[in-house]
């Protein structure tokens, strides 16, 4: 099944504060690149795809693999 097609996603993305990618798995980021074209803060797995697209503690916070404590830290910052 295709994902589906959303044409409210400035609108998604203008209410939000933060944009958390827990991924295990990343090509091409795609929405950490929307993100920070929309200024929002990104905390995201730190897999494939991520580091190159953003550096840790700059345009956003990686934290490691599969590690769902470390993940949620910054958000209670």
């Amino acid at each position: 099944m295709a994902p589906a097609h959303r044409a409210d996603v400035p609108d998604l993305q203008s209410a939000a504060d933060v944009i958390v990618m827990s991924s295990l798995s990343e090509g091409l980021p795609l929405t950490m690149l929307e993100a920070m074209v929309a200024s929002l803060a990104v905390v995201a797995s730190d897999t494939s795809g991520t580091p190159e697209k953003g550096t840790d503690g700059v345009e956003g916070l990686l934290t490691p693999l599969g590690d769902g404590a470390a993940l949620s830290r910054p958000l209670r910052r």
